[in-house]
């Protein structure tokens, strides 16, 4: 068993000879760019939630400011 666990991990396989490996540089760049697209993602989310809830918070303040010029025009009129 020991021998063939350490076939396995001289041909690039991990401990257990399930998942091989592979630290080859275009191994990594993959790895790195996959992981640098889901962090894209993640900050076009925040930044769309951001936008979105500065979007919400204005809609509701201009409501407010109608309700107060209705408030002042009855009181005025």
């Amino acid at each position: 068993a020991n021998t063939a666990v350490a076939k396995l991990s001289k041909e690039g396989a991990d401990r257990r000879g399930v998942v091989t490996t592979d630290y080859s540089a275009r191994a990594e760049f993959d790895r790195f760019s996959r992981l640098a697209e889901i962090m894209n993602k993640l900050v076009r989310l925040f930044h769309l939630r951001h936008q979105f809830r500065g979007f919400y918070e204005d809609s509701k303040q201009s409501e407010a400011v109608k309700k107060n010029l209705q408030k002042i025009n009855m009181l005025a009129g």
